[in-house]
């Protein structure tokens, strides 16, 4: 058989299996930007868990080691938030929503909870841990505060 002008084109085999290669290959593309518009906002809330951390942990850091009445470390009762005065106050603060440095909620970061927990001796060791509603983030920010 000669091939000339009647040869050209796709058989229908051919045609078919192209477009099922291609349906796979769109498939996996549709996918991928379907994936990347789910977490789309997971670098902006993990971006705020940042903020709201280290919010919190420079008024801790800014505070004295000890307190300053008694010259005393360790957990003491502090009335309210605004009359904490050394690091050791902020000890088992469990905030949702967060609150700023006078004790007063920000409604407008109700999707996350703070919790703080001070240990250690000298240096007091810092952790601020600030978690989200989805539960998709979880962020921890740890510092020392040494007694200086």
């Amino acid at each position: 058989m000669i091939l000339g002008a009647r040869a050209r084109g796709f058989t229908l085999i051919e045609s078919v299996i192209a477009l099922v290669v291609l349906a796979a290959a769109a498939a996996g593309v549709l996918l991928v930007f379907a994936e990347a518009t789910a977490r789309s906002a997971d670098p902006m809330i993990r971006a705020q868990a940042q903020s709201i951390a280290m919010g919190y942990m420079d008024e801790i850091l800014l505070q004295a080691y000890a307190d300053p009445e008694t010259g005393a470390t360790g957990a003491t009762e502090e009335g309210n938030r605004s009359d904490y005065d050394d690091v050791w106050d902020y000890d088992g603060i469990s905030d949702s929503p967060p609150m700023d440095r006078t004790g007063n909620s920000i409604a407008a970061l109700g999707d996350y909870a703070v919790s703080v927990a001070v240990t250690g001796g000298a240096p007091a060791v810092i952790t601020v841990t600030v978690s989200h509603v989805t539960g998709k983030v979880d962020f921890a920010l740890v510092s020392e505060r040494p007694d200086y």
